[in-house]
């Protein structure tokens, strides 16, 4: 996957200095299929940074930005891939942009075993809130709100100073999002054009899918000062309910979520509907509800079709 991903890299029409691949421990197959890739020659260099030890999606990206020499940087996650426009679309953007440090994201072209739509389905807007924007979800489907790391583009200079949070085992991107919106000079844009496969629900393992509802809770308090109330409710309600209800937690723990989201936000009352849903209705019966809503949730971004058939592959 990383040499498809690296190779989406190297086809970019414009815009790229260099690829950093930092290899976030031990993993030989890896390393000898970049070697592979380098002898077949390329455009630009390819800096892999092989770690003895795991550090972690924070710091390997951390790491990334130490080592880069470009003044603006861009993501990319192994399991993604980049349209060949992507950073001339972005660098335009950026340049156009009269914040003093503008943060660029994209649409994706979402890529699921069954279905493959545009994502966000609605905007981020510059200077409205980042947590509402990502947390108040008011439907059983994914895809409404979304920024998505393998999208974003950031100057060298902001990612020094606010670098993603070491220690956190998920909920990294959204943890750096909330952090960097409120810098002084700090604006988010986000370009309805797709600019990236984004694959989800693949058949690995992920971290950020485990079902850790005392960890999000935790981080989400740590960080409360980033969130409104309603941000707040929304979190609680829409991410740490179903991960209590697919990890067991008992009756009085969820009913402890579900007054928590009362006493600690500010919950409409479709969002109550949704939480007692996460927490009461079995998982999958809601995976089959959500599959049958996804077709008419995936309805588009403005300006953009809803639903999109690709022709190029994984790579695999």
């Amino acid at each position: 996957m990383v040499v498809a991903a690296v190779e989406s890299a190297l086809g970019q029409t414009e815009g790229l200095l260099e690829v950093i691949v930092v290899v976030d421990g031990p993993d030989q197959p890896t390393l000898d299929a970049l070697e592979r890739l380098q002898r077949r020659g390329v455009r630009v260099p390819v800096d892999v940074i092989a770690l003895e030890a795991s550090v972690g999606g924070a710091e390997a990206r951390n790491l990334g930005v130490r080592r880069a020499r470009a003044r603006w940087i861009a993501f990319l996650d192994d399991d993604d891939l980049w349209l060949p426009q992507k950073l001339a679309v972005q660098l335009k953007l950026a340049e156009k942009s009269l914040a003093a440090e503008p943060v660029i994201a994209s649409a994706v072209l979402a890529r699921g075993p069954e279905f493959e739509a545009i994502w966000p389905r609605r905007l981020y807007q510059p200077g409205e809130s980042m947590a509402e924007y990502l947390f108040c979800r008011e439907g059983w489907t994914y895809g409404a709100a979304l920024l998505q790391t393998s999208t974003l583009l950031a100057s060298r200079q902001l990612l020094l100073r606010v670098p993603f949070a070491t220690g956190l085992k998920k909920h990294q991107d959204w943890d750096w999002l909330l952090r960097v919106s409120a810098e002084p000079g700090v604006e988010v844009h986000q370009s309805p054009e797709p600019l990236v496969i984004f694959h989800v629900e693949g058949n690995r393992a992920s971290v950020g899918r485990a079902p850790d509802w005392r960890f999000s809770l935790g981080w989400a308090n740590e960080r409360r000062a980033l969130f409104t109330p309603q941000a707040f409710s929304a979190f609680v309600a829409t991410e740490c309910a179903p991960q209590a209800a697919r990890a067991g937690a008992s009756l009085a723990e969820r009913i402890g979520l579900l007054r928590m989201v009362f006493e600690q936000g500010m919950p409409s009352g479709k969002l109550v509907l949704l939480c007692a849903g996460f927490l009461l209705v079995p998982q999958s019966l809601r995976r089959m509800l959500r599959n049958l809503l996804r077709g008419k949730a995936e309805t588009g971004t403005e300006g953009l079709p809803g639903r999109v058939i690709l022709d190029s592959t994984r790579g695999s």
